[in-house]
């Protein structure tokens, strides 16, 4: 792409024009991230018009280097953990370690036809948030380690030993969750499921 014309470039000499054009690039994604965090359609909506309020407050701080989708989705996860530690209003607790479930028991604001595309939310939603956010990333953005890494800020090693473990604890939570009534959860592809979620979750164009 010649970089004249990218809106992400231009956003660096405060154009206006490329503002607006790429908040529309990235809007959906943006949703997409809050989709099966915030159980409440209405908050969610909140919280998408609270990032790129930051957003519109911060773009001068973007340099035009590395991944657009990670600057903003880290303003998102920003945005996402503010929300929770309103909710949690106990500064000794880390809400990165706690799970959206824990946090809010409203059930997911997503609907899926398939038994097993409920099972991959709910058992999404039951990890700690941070284990839940880069399944999520990894399954429904297709973002790589260092993408990943550069949200986070951590390292791509971090990211990897974080994806293992997620995935091993996703793993057992939908063995609990569908407990004998759906036996093809003990033989799964888990690969599979997840990313088959992906185009229930919402829509949107992808950028980066």
């Amino acid at each position: 792409m010649d970089e004249t014309n990218d809106p992400w470039r231009r956003l660096t000499d405060g154009d206006k024009e490329a503002w607006d054009e790429a908040v529309t690039t990235v809007f959906g994604r943006v949703r997409v991230f809050f989709a099966n965090k915030v159980s409440d359609a209405n908050e969610s909506n909140e919280l998408t018009q609270r990032t790129f309020d930051r957003l519109l407050q911060v773009r001068s701080n973007y340099t035009g280097s590395g991944s657009p989708r990670s600057y903003v989705l880290g303003i998102a996860r920003l945005i996402l953990l503010e929300y929770f530690r309103e909710k949690q209003r106990d500064p000794r607790v880390s809400v990165e370690e706690l799970s959206v479930a824990a946090m809010d028991r409203r059930p997911s604001s997503v609907l899926v036809a398939r038994v097993e595309q409920r099972l991959v939310l709910e058992a999404l939603r039951r990890l700690t948030l941070d284990h839940q956010i880069v399944l999520e990333l990894y399954y429904w953005e297709d973002m790589s380690d260092p993408e990943i890494a550069e949200m986070l800020e951590c390292k791509e090693n971090t990211i990897r030993g974080r994806r293992t473990k997620a995935r091993e604890k996703m793993r057992e939570v939908l063995k609990e969750l569908e407990a004998g009534a759906y036996p093809a959860a003990t033989s799964m592809d888990l690969d599979k499921w997840a990313r088959g979620v992906r185009g229930q979750v919402g829509a949107g164009e992808r950028v980066g």
